[in-house]
């Protein structure tokens, strides 16, 4: 076995033991990103997510017009929902020679959060200052088109419910995925790693919201005769990886959810 095949194999083990372990039944969202509504442009949230905690920067404005230093501290409540306080901040001005430790009296508590996912790239977001509440539909905010034309090499996790003679499948997996812009025309590969044999493929027009493609309505064909269509909620390019979401009826009640993590070959 040479070196290039060793790595793969490798890697692939990893990540199929670490979906067999570690992942759970519905693997949570990373909502890092900038949110905004787009029809209300010149304002926004930034998330920064780590794990069950979201750390957000407003930038919005006072009663006067002139920005204002909002911060919020979110914790997940429930798979998407997030709330926490929400602060004002207030410290040495820019241009000082030094900038000095922010004291807790100049972080006053001023309301509260919260944010509600609908969806991997969309949700509402509602906060309160003071005794002003402000609700909006939020999304996130595309800054450069991503792109994901790569071959990766990963882990392959799909759970089914409702479904007969279905259970849980986990695989070392090649993906293929080709682009015919950014984001255009998807096409996703899943191959084998032991021969390179196609065993599903899905195909669909994308979407780019933020960091993330989704393709609302991907066609979904496999080995064995399998035809549906599958809802690939979350396509995210990572440093050298990438990781995939989708949800697919089968039919008769069968559903089928499935996730893969891949790094690029």
């Amino acid at each position: 076995m040479n070196l290039t095949r060793l790595r793969h194999a490798v890697a692939t083990s990893l990540l199929v033991l670490a979906c067999a372990v570690a992942l759970p039944a519905r693997a949570s969202t990373d909502y890092t990103d900038i949110w905004y509504n787009p029809a209300e442009s010149g304002w926004g949230v930034n998330f920064a997510q780590n794990d069950r905690f979201i750390f957000a920067t407003f930038f919005i404005y006072g009663p006067n017009g002139a920005p204002v230093w909002y911060t919020a501290q979110l914790s997940r409540t429930t798979s998407d929902v997030y709330t926490g306080p929400v602060y004002v901040t207030s410290g040495t001005w820019f241009g000082a020679e030094t900038f000095p430790p922010v004291p807790p009296s100049s972080v006053v508590a001023v309301g509260d959060a919260t944010f509600t996912a609908s969806s991997d790239v969309r949700g509402t977001l509602r906060y309160r200052i003071d005794t002003v509440t402000v609700t909006k539909t939020i999304e996130r905010q595309t800054l450069v088109p991503v792109s994901v034309d790569e071959i990766y090499i990963g882990g392959y996790v799909a759970e089914y419910s409702g479904c007969t003679g279905r259970s849980r499948q986990i695989l070392p997996v090649q993906v293929d995925v080709t682009q015919s812009a950014t984001p255009g025309t998807v096409r996703i590969d899943f191959l084998t790693t032991t021969n390179g044999a196609l065993f599903c493929r899905m195909t669909g027009t994308g979407t780019q919201y933020g960091k993330v493609i989704t393709i609302p309505a991907a066609t979904y064909t496999c080995l064995g005769g399998l035809s549906a269509t599958a809802e690939v909620s979350s396509l995210r390019p990572l440093d050298d990886a990438i990781e995939l979401h989708w949800r697919a009826d089968l039919g008769n009640g069968c559903i089928e959810r499935g996730r893969v993590a891949a790094v690029r070959q």
